[in-house]
């Protein structure tokens, strides 16, 4: 009787486990997606300075903006693989 009562809890507290990763997943996304929105916007907003300057551009601020792009993907194919 114990023991059915002990795999009874351990599912319920799996279960709240999973909610709260959900959770935790979806405002981490949230917050990928807001810093992304602001640095596209600063990214752009550069490249439109330097034009009007006369600079060229930056290869380096290329990379950067591309590697921050596949961390947001990342998050979002993990988010979308859980049940």
């Amino acid at each position: 009787m114990k023991l059915t009562q002990r795999i009874k809890k351990l599912l319920e507290d799996v279960t709240v486990l999973k909610d709260q990763c959900l959770e935790l997943l979806s405002a981490k996304q949230d917050l990928i997606d807001k810093a992304q929105t602001t640095l596209v916007g600063n990214y752009n907003l550069i490249q439109k300075m330097n034009s009007s300057l006369g600079e060229s551009t930056n290869g380096d601020a290329d990379d950067a903006l591309a590697d921050f792009n596949q961390v947001g993907a990342f998050f979002l194919r993990i988010a979308n693989s859980i049940p």
